[in-house]
C-alpha cells in the first residue's frame, strides 16, 4: 500500500485521475435534462479522493428559469460509452495498473460496472456509500422521493441540534480535453528506465504536468452546508492518522484546516523525509481505520435534522442491438460523437464507427449472399459494442416531498397544564361545597332559631293562661 501511496502522493492524486480516469469528451454519449440537451461543459470534473475522477452535474443552466412543478417533473437522462482505455480515449501498456493506484484498488466485479452514481441532496457530501452502481449493457432508472426528518434530542435518543458546515479541498476542471495528438501518449519506457523509484515518480509527473499544461487546475474548496454521522466518523479517523504519523492520508476526503499542520504521508520530493518509520506507521494506520471508524460510530451523534431520498431502482436490458434494430442507436451514436480526425488510435470509440459501418454494409447486401460467418461475427461486434454502453435516468417519483418532524408524546407542558385542570376542577368542586355547608348551616339556624322563638312563645302563652286562670 505504501508504494501506491508514494505514486500517489508525490505525483498528486489528481494528475492520475486526470489522466487515467473518464473523460466526458470520450464517454458522454448523450445527455440530457428536462427536456435539454445537455453536454460534457455542462459538468465539471472534480477530484474525488475515495472515487477518483467524477463530473459533477451544475445544473443551474436548466433550473434558474423553472418553476417548481417544472422541476418536479424534469429527468436527466444520460447515456454512457466505456471503455478501457485513457482519458484520450486510447490504450497504454500496463493501464490496469495504473488503474489501480488511481481507484487503489479494481475488482473483476467492478469491471463491469460503468459508473458509480452518486445522489445526494444539495449541500451534502457525495459518500461513496451513497452510490448506486450502473452495470454496462443496462439502463438504470432512479426514481427519488425527497425526504427530510427533524429529531427530537432527548436522553436515550440524543442527537446534534446544531451542526457546522464542512469544508473539503478537492481539485477540479472546468475545462475538458478535447484533442488528442500522439505526443501526447504517456511514454512508459522512459518511466521504466529511471533507476530509483523517486525518480521514476519524478519522470511521470513531469510527463502528465507537460500534457496536462493546457487544463488549468482549479483547488477548490467545497463547502457541505448539510453534514451527515459520516462526516464525523471521518474526520475522527483522520484526526487520528495524522495525529500517529504526522501526515495525511490522500485517500479520504481532508478538511482544509489541517493543510495547514500536516502535508500528505509521501507529497515530498526530498526522499529524506520517506523513511522506513513513516512508511510502518503508514501500514500500521490503515489496519486500524476500521477500528477508528467503529469507535467514531459508537461516539458520533447524527444530525436531529437530516435530508435524504428515498431511491426506487429499476433495472433492465439496454440497448437492444439485434439485426436491424441496432442501426437507429448506432447512427444516433455516431453522430452524438462525431468522427474524429484520429479516431483509429481512439480503440474503444472507433468501435462505434467500425460497427455502424458493418450494419450498413450488412442490410445493403442480400441476406443469401451474406457469409454465414460475417453474420456470427457482427452479431459478435453488436454484442462487444452493447457491453460497453449503460443509460442513467434520474427523475422524481413524486412532485412532492415529505417532511416528518419528531414531537414529544406527553411534554412537560401537557403534564402542567393536566395538574393545572386537576387542581382547578378539584378547586371548583372544594368551592361549590363550602357554599353548600354554608347554605346548609344557614337554613338549620334559621330553623333552630324558630323552634326556640315557637318554644318561648308556647311558654309565654300557657304561663298567660296559668296566671288568668289564677285570678280567676
Amino acid at each position: 500500500p505504501t508504494v501506491t501511496a508514494a505514486i500517489r502522493d508525490g505525483i498528486g492524486s489528481h494528475l492520475l485521475a486526470l489522466q487515467f480516469s473518464s473523460d466526458l469528451s470520450f464517454t458522454l454519449a448523450e445527455c440530457s435534462f428536462g427536456g435539454q440537451s445537455c453536454t460534457k461543459d455542462d459538468f465539471l470534473s472534480v477530484s474525488h479522493p475515495q472515487l477518483g475522477m467524477c463530473h459533477h452535474f451544475m445544473k443551474q443552466r436548466f433550473t434558474q428559469n423553472m418553476s417548481s412543478s417544472q422541476l418536479a417533473d424534469s429527468q436527466l437522462s444520460i447515456k454512457y460509452f466505456t471503455d478501457s482505455t485513457d482519458s484520450n480515449g486510447g490504450t497504454i501498456p500496463e493501464l490496469d495498473k495504473l488503474n489501480r493506484i488511481v481507484h487503489r484498488s479494481v475488482s473483476n466485479d467492478e469491471r463491469k460496472i460503468a459508473f458509480k452514481a452518486v445522489i445526494v441532496p444539495e449541500g451534502s457530501y457525495p459518500w461513496p456509500s451513497k452510490g448506486v452502481d450502473v452495470a454496462t449493457a443496462q439502463s438504470m432508472d432512479i426514481q427519488l422521493s425527497f425526504k427530510k426528518i427533524k429529531k427530537l434530542s432527548t436522553a436515550s435518543r440524543p442527537c446534534v441540534e446544531n451542526t457546522e458546515p464542512v469544508t473539503y479541498r478537492m481539485p477540479s476542471w472546468k475545462q475538458a480535453k478535447t484533442t488528442s495528438s500522439n505526443e501526447e501518449n504517456i511514454r512508459l519506457h522512459f518511466v521504466k528506465a529511471a533507476s530509483e523509484w523517486w525518480q521514476k515518480i519524478a519522470v511521470l509527473r513531469a510527463q502528465l504536468e507537460k500534457q496536462n499544461a493546457l487544463r488549468p487546475l482549479q483547488a477548490m474548496d467545497w463547502r457541505y452546508n448539510i453534514p451527515s454521522k459520516e462526516d464525523y466518523t471521518n474526520k475522527f479517523t483522520v484526526q487520528h492518522f495524522a495525529k500517529a504519523c504526522n501526515c495525511l492520508p490522500s485517500f479520504l476526503p481532508i478538511e482544509v484546516e489541517l493543510f495547514s499542520n500536516y502535508t500528505f504521508c509521501f507529497d515530498t520530493n526530498d526522499t529524506g523525509t520517506v523513511s522506513r518509520l513513516r512508511e510502518s506507521c503508514y501500514r500500521e494506520q490503515l489496519s486500524k481505520l476500521l477500528q477508528y471508524q467503529f469507535e467514531a460510530a459508537k461516539k458520533a451523534l447524527s444530525p436531529c435534522e437530516e435530508t435524504d431520498y428515498d431511491m426506487r431502482l429499476i433495472s433492465y436490458a439496454w440497448p437492444d442491438l439485434s439485426g436491424a434494430k441496432s442501426m437507429e442507436i448506432l447512427k444516433k451514436l455516431a453522430h452524438n460523437f462525431g468522427l474524429g480526425t484520429e479516431y483509429s488510435r481512439l480503440r474503444g470509440i472507433s468501435s462505434i464507427y467500425s460497427t455502424y459501418w458493418r450494419s450498413l454494409v450488412m442490410l445493403e447486401s442480400n441476406l443469401t449472399e451474406s457469409n454465414l460467418h460475417d453474420r456470427i461475427n457482427f452479431e459478435n461486434e453488436l454484442k462487444f459494442l452493447r457491453d460497453r454502453l449503460a443509460q442513467l435516468t434520474v427523475k422524481g417519483l413524486t412532485s412532492y416531498g415529505q417532511e416528518i418532524s419528531e414531537e414529544e408524546a406527553y411534554p412537560a407542558k401537557n403534564l402542567l397544564a393536566d395538574i393545572g385542570g386537576a387542581l382547578g376542577l378539584w378547586s371548583g368542586i372544594f368551592v361549590l361545597t363550602i357554599c353548600e355547608l354554608l347554605e346548609f348551616f344557614y337554613y338549620i339556624s334559621i330553623g333552630l332559631a324558630l323552634s326556640l322563638r315557637h318554644r318561648r312563645d308556647s311558654l309565654r302563652r300557657d304561663s298567660v293562661a296559668r296566671e288568668i286562670e289564677t285570678h280567676a
